[in-house]
């Protein structure tokens, strides 16, 4: 098709005898490393001409040697006697270790079996129970939905049936929303009033000061009365509290009115702006590693980008980093073309011949070969863009994880245009999804300044998949880009059997708890103590030394401020390997853009004053450069 076209040449700029030559560089420089450090290691002893001289002159071989050689028979006897000593020490201690870590692994395989049955009883007493009637009709009903419009009819219609609504005081503070919505609306009107009625300089200024105090004094912030808050808004199916909508209409309105204030001055407005953003931070949508379930991914970004609240700032791992980086590099008009079931032609990675990935891996270790995913990677990162160059292009703050080869001699890092402005995208991509036993790990390339590809930093560190530490980076999300929402696409196979919803999902409420008390609290109580076991392997470093401590992979945070759970059936599990048709990659699109509606409306709220924030400041500044300018707003 004319509009996935333009991915044939999106590689031109890089022909892979230059990938391969960059990484074959990148290797060289690495063996010559280790050579001189084995020489270094090595010594003299290596050296023929020091062989040669000691066949020839055996009466200087003692003054060659270090002294600490030139000891008593004794002293080598005694040396011998505290290195068996310690030898013995050491195994028992192995010994120990492997009989506490066996221990430990039993009791955490039982607790899973245990935790599995917990959930398949909660399961078939929601399928018997709550699902019967007319209420149970309605939600079949509802999971059946074909568009958000017919979604949205259902659930009100649920609402209606059941009775819904939110509970005053319970998980949000009503009357603290109320009282915050009448003072900005006072103050918004008397600035109105102000200018309309063209009222003396000093009136009006006074009024513009009055609304920006209100603004700025706690009015807009994070969850102000708890109004963020999933409890609140598992409470419906559809409509939040009346109290919701006011504020958040209210809050979009004067902002709006304060920018277009003529009696303050830019320095002013900006002031209060920024100070406002901080207090409120933005939103970043998290897509998760998964394999051939990311694909899923695609329908999520779908979803949120027809409704309009797709966030500037966007993250991904593993699987997420590809889709991650598809958003990151294309506009919004360019993603309403692509994002498409023929898209699934431009997805070849598990291409190959079956024994020859056999061979590599029985020889080398990995199924796949990072340098043959090279140039299928830049189809959906246009080239060989960096961090830098995506931003400039896109207005995007595209974040992609990554972990070191070795994990306790460094951290990962989340690379984007502020941290690694010019690393190549496709590199950190590549470097993000690769899975030990998948994909070799690889050197981050950057572009120096002649846009040729070098190692980044020349620093030979290898990276591989960053759903090891940073599935969802919310805390490195927080400390750069000062986001205080995470959207979270959770499609890893290993976390999303683990993650359950005792009270209820945002609009998707439930009566009681999930699964009725018993069986959520054993739930409960079964993942914490599942937990428990996993951080005394971590703590006593009980795992085998395998350059990944594998007990803290599970015990990272997986979910965000919202959670979004495409749905999953068994069989996935058995491909997760396998590149998408049409037809299939057709189904994870309508699966992942049906897996948002429940979330739609809170995070449509929440988008209303992040892009209000937004465009007033780019509306006060209005000068050249308004991206670098919008991230001023927010990190500045």
């Amino acid at each position: 098709m004319s509009e996935i076209s333009e991915y044939q040449s999106a590689t031109a700029d890089l022909d892979p005898n230059r990938v391969a030559s960059a990484y074959n560089d990148v290797r060289a420089r690495s063996e010559s490393v280790d050579s001189a450090q084995t020489a270094v290691s090595s010594g003299f002893r290596d050296s023929p001409d020091k062989v040669e001289t000691w066949m020839e002159e055996p009466t200087t071989r003692t003054s060659i040697l270090p002294q600490s050689f030139q000891s008593t028979n004794v002293d080598y006897v005694s040396k011998t006697f505290r290195k068996s000593s310690s030898t013995q020490q050491i195994n028992a201690f192995s010994v120990l270790r492997l009989l506490l870590m066996g221990a430990m692994l039993l009791i955490i395989a039982g607790e899973v079996a245990l935790y599995f049955l917990v959930r398949h009883a909660a399961a078939f007493y929601k399928q018997r129970v709550s699902l019967r009637g007319k209420a149970g009709r309605l939600r079949m009903t509802l999971q059946k939905s074909q568009s958000y419009d017919e979604y949205m009819k259902i659930a009100r219609e649920l609402d209606r049936y059941l009775e819904n609504s939110w509970a005053e005081g319970k998980y949000y503070d009503a009357a603290l929303l109320r009282r915050t919505t009448q003072m900005l609306c006072k103050a918004r009107t008397q600035a109105e009033k102000a200018a309309a009625e063209r009222k003396c300089c000093k009136e009006a200024r006074v009024a513009a000061i009055a609304l920006g105090d209100a603004l700025r004094q706690g009015a807009l912030r994070a969850n102000a009365g708890g109004w963020e808050n999933n409890c609140a808004w598992a409470q419906t199916y559809a409509e939040p509290a009346q109290e919701v909508d006011e504020y958040v209409a209210e809050a979009a309105a004067s902002i709006s009115i304060f920018q277009a204030s003529q009696h303050l001055s830019t320095t002013e407005k900006r002031s209060v702006l920024r100070q406002v953003a901080r207090q409120q931070g933005r939103t970043a949508l998290c897509l998760s590693g998964g394999a051939a379930m990311g694909w899923k991914h695609l329908g999520v970004v779908r979803g949120l980008l027809d409704a309009g609240c797709l966030p500037r700032a966007v993250s991904g791992a593993s699987a997420g980093a590809l889709m991650a980086a598809l958003v990151g590099t294309h506009t919004d008009a360019e993603l309403r073309r692509i994002l498409r079931p023929e898209l699934a032609k431009y997805m070849t990675a598990c291409q190959g011949d079956f024994w020859g990935q056999a061979r590599r891996w029985m020889r080398f270790g990995h199924w796949f070969d990072a340098i043959e995913w090279a140039p299928r990677t830049q189809v959906f990162t246009r080239g060989s863009l960096t961090f830098e160059e995506a931003y400039a292009r896109t207005g995007r703050v595209l974040s992609i994880a990554a972990t070191p080869q070795n994990p306790r001699h460094a951290q990962g890092q989340l690379l984007n245009y502020m941290t690694t402005p010019n690393v190549v995208i496709w590199s950190a991509v590549l470097a993000s999804a690769s899975l030990p036993g998948a994909v070799q790990p690889v050197v981050l390339l950057a572009k120096n300044r002649n846009g040729q590809l070098v190692p980044y930093a020349d620093s030979g560190v290898e990276w591989r998949d960053g759903s090891f530490c940073s599935d969802v980076p919310r805390n490195s999300l927080k400390t750069l880009l000062n986001v205080q929402f995470t959207i979270a696409s959770q499609v890893n196979p290993h976390v999303t059997l683990f993650l359950y919803a005792r009270n209820g999902a945002v609009g998707l409420p439930v009566h009681g708890w999930q699964g009725r008390y018993l069986a959520a609290t054993m739930e409960h109580m079964l993942k914490l103590d599942i937990c428990k076991w996993l951080r005394l392997l971590s703590d006593l470093h009980l795992t085998p030394p395998c350059q990944q401590d594998w007990a803290r992979v599970w015990l990272q945070r997986f979910d965000g401020s919202v959670t979004i759970l495409p749905y999953s059936h068994l069989g996935e599990y058995l491909h997760l390997a396998r590149d998408p048709t049409p037809a299939s990659l057709s189904r994870s699109i309508h699966v992942g853009r049906a897996a948002t509606w429940s979330a739609l409306r809170l995070i449509q709220a929440r988008m209303a004053i992040e892009n209000a924030i937004t465009d007033a400041w780019i509306n006060v500044c209005s000068i050249k450069g308004q991206r670098l300018c919008v991230e001023d707003l927010w990190t500045g």
